[in-house]
């Protein structure tokens, strides 16, 4: 029986494709004919039933352009569809499942590569059925295919793929019609749910119908299950849908469950023989294989040993049969048992090292993003210093300026005191009378002697020079100037620096001797008060001074 369970699975998760888009010439030239033509006929000769090894044909030439240039993403593309194909056709009408599962599995690789979750969510669904048919209960290889049916049903919300979650709907109550509950399909169902919201048509209604149908069941409330039930069927008979009885036969399959908790052993028997009718009118051995099996149970259940006789007859030659023509004894081979779960693994190991290939990348690309926003914001961070430097220099020499015609009026001041013996003191300051008449002077004596760049130069050496007391000097420069003697000292001294780097050639003289001629004994020291004076270093500057040409800074 339970065998019996996997291989209906196997047959409700067989989708149809879409309808036939013409069958084409017969014996025309398939190489020469475009990927789209070679998959619209082979799905014409699905639909048909009869010509599936011309459909294999067809898909073939699909899937060897696939192997002729693995990189062209058309070419990739048509084949995980033609490999797909084959992989239904292999599992459910040929039952090569080596041949299944080799096409099936490439079209998974490429449909993952390729990010196409809306083909790898119907690729998932078919591995998860050839695993379940070629294992039993308990087995390794049925773990990997829950896991497949799960991944399987997100990868189909995410790209809308209404088909896989319909498939998923019915795989679902399938597996659990002889449990008490969802188990650990639970989040699925309510994902499945979620997605049903809102949404309308046949398969909406479908979905609905059975989800409903089985939490009626577990809850044993099996007059309401039947009831879903009978709604789920009739959405398939009013849908378009291609192998639409395939769904029906899922169904049937879960309402013969409900008739039997409920002791209608009449309906049951008409359920079986209606689905037996069906699956000889639409050619479905497979089905009516395990059909006679299951009537063989119901019959020995109601005890009816003649019934039980002849259909336990029948399925034993009809298995003869299909095992002499199809092979369907290689769903036990423990070779292909051992095979699945070998590459199964292969790929689980194939995938990890994608992802950390894809991670790997994603850090390159990262690192190389910092990079390059750290290069740009140095650029950035040049451009303005350059910038600033420019400013910082213009501003400086417009000082200097300034201070040139402030010495020309201060020399014509000085004239018209000596002139007119009444003048009034200058008033450049606020401060007593004395510190205001002392102050030009002090300026004049700063702007003309040449004793002030001498190292060593104090303001004891000031004050000889004014003949005039200390206290009397601090006051007036500390009243007019607002600053000490020092610092009014180093303002002439780099001042006097930026005018001899404006005349002097770098290659010939150094920053120290820049710095000696205007009275720094000290390089470093230098420096820093240049810096911050200026705001730019003695180098920048002197650079700056010599590029802008001579006549910047002349008298």
């Amino acid at each position: 029986m339970t065998r019996y369970l996997f291989t209906v699975l196997a047959a409700v998760m067989m989708l149809a494709s879409s309808h036939a888009r013409g069958a084409g010439r017969d014996g025309a030239d398939l190489e020469s004919q475009p990927s789209a033509a070679l998959i619209g006929r082979a799905e014409s000769y699905i639909e048909a039933d009869t010509l599936l090894d011309r459909a294999v044909a067809a898909l073939s030439v699909v899937a060897n352009r696939y192997y002729a240039k693995p990189a062209d993403k058309a070419a990739r593309k048509d084949a995980t569809v033609a490999m797909n194909q084959l992989g239904k056709i292999y599992s459910f009408r040929f039952y090569d499942f080596r041949k299944a599962y080799t096409n099936l599995s490439t079209a998974r690789l490429i449909a993952e590569e390729d990010g196409d979750d809306y083909q790898l969510a119907d690729i998932l669904v078919n591995l998860a059925n050839l695993y379940h048919t070629c294992s039993d209960e308990g087995d390794k290889i049925r773990s990997y295919a829950d896991e497949l049916l799960s991944e399987a049903l997100h990868k189909a919300i995410n790209s809308d793929n209404r088909d896989v979650i319909t498939r998923q709907a019915s795989n679902m109550a399938i597996f659990r019609v002889q449990n008490s509950g969802w188990g650990t399909y639970a989040e699925d169902v309510k994902a499945i749910r979620r997605y049903n919201e809102g949404k309308s048509g046949y398969d909406a209604a479908f979905r609905s119908s059975v989800i409903a149908a089985m939490d009626s069941y577990f809850a044993k409330d099996y007059p309401r299950a039947e009831k879903f039930l009978k709604q789920a069927l009739e959405s398939i008979a009013q849908s378009s849908w291609a192998y639409r009885e395939r769904f029906a036969q899922g169904t049937m399959f879960i309402l013969q469950f409900v008739y039997d908790k409920q002791q209608k052993y009449a309906e049951e028997e008409e359920l079986l023989n209606t689905r037996l009718r069906m699956a000889r009118e639409k050619r479905l051995p497979d089905y009516e294989l395990y059909i006679y099996e299951s009537l063989g149970v119901f019959f020995d259940r109601i005890d009816k040993p003649d019934s039980v006789k002849k259909y336990k007859s029948l399925f034993l030659e009809l298995k003869s049969r299909l095992d002499q023509q199809n092979g369907m004894h290689r769903i036990s081979e423990m070779e292909m048992l051992n095979q699945i779960g070998k590459t199964n693994d292969e790929i689980r190991e194939l995938s990890l090292q994608r992802q950390k290939e894809r991670r790997l990348l994603t850090v390159a690309v990262a690192v190389i993003a910092v990079v390059a926003v750290l290069l740009i914001a140095f650029v950035i961070l040049f451009f303005n210093l350059k910038r600033n430097h420019r400013m910082l220099f213009e501003k400086n020499r417009e000082l200097l300026e300034r201070e040139q015609q402030l010495r020309l009026l201060m020399s014509h001041q000085g004239q018209k005191t000596q002139a007119g013996r009444d003048a009034e003191p200058p008033r450049e300051c606020e401060a007593d009378e004395e510190s205001a008449r002392l102050f030009p002077s002090i300026l004049k004596l700063m702007e003309e002697s040449r004793d002030i760049y001498r190292p060593g130069f104090v303001m004891d050496d000031l004050c000889g020079l004014l003949g005039v007391p200390e206290r009397s000097v601090s006051r007036a420069i500390n009243l007019c100037n607002g600053t000490n003697f020092h610092t009014f000292l180093n303002g002439y001294r780099i001042r006097e620096a930026c005018r001899l780097m404006q005349d002097t050639d770098p290659a010939r003289h150094t920053v120290e001797h820049i710095a000696a001629s205007v009275g720094f004994q000290s390089r470093t020291s230098f420096a820093t008060l240049f810096k911050k004076t200026v705001g730019l270093t003695p180098s920048e500057y002197w650079k700056k001074a010599r590029k802008n040409g001579p006549a910047a800074y002349r008298e």
